[in-house]
């Protein structure tokens, strides 16, 4: 069973402009989300490898597209996760703008190239973040 770490975060900035990319150029974390699900990989591949010092992201991929995305400004794209009040009559909060979404990340660990699946689960205090080293490398 792998092991799973997991954290909170705020989504603060994470808006794209023109969307989501799903054509898996870049991640969709970015920001403070981005630098803690980074410290959370890194930790968790220390975890896997810990004779290796050296360890870099060389690449991050959205895989799962969140199936939701609220407009930040509350305009009339806007909707609410929890399901109350009127889309339109507030404004989104940062950690509230996307819905469960999972990315690719590739690391450099020493001499070897290792991946793990990261997932951002939107919570009421903020993305749980998880972490998973993926047995097998992704198809090309």
């Amino acid at each position: 069973m792998p092991l799973l770490v997991a954290g909170s975060a705020w989504m603060a900035g994470c808006r794209m402009p023109g969307g989501i990319d799903l054509g898996g150029r870049s991640g969709l974390a970015t920001g403070a989300l981005y630098r803690h699900a980074e410290s959370i990989v890194l930790a968790r591949d220390q975890e896997a490898d810990p004779k290796c010092r050296q360890r870099q992201v060389l690449d991050t991929r959205l895989i799962e597209a969140p199936e939701a995305e609220a407009d930040p400004r509350g305009g009339h794209e806007s909707f609410s996760f929890s399901g109350s009040g009127t889309p339109s009559s507030y404004v989104v909060p940062p950690e509230r703008r996307y819905s469960r979404f999972v990315e690719r990340w590739a690391i450099q660990r020493c001499d070897s190239e290792v991946f793990y699946r990261v997932t951002y689960t939107p919570g009421a205090s903020g993305t749980d973040v998880t972490a998973e080293l993926e047995s097998t490398p992704p198809p090309p």
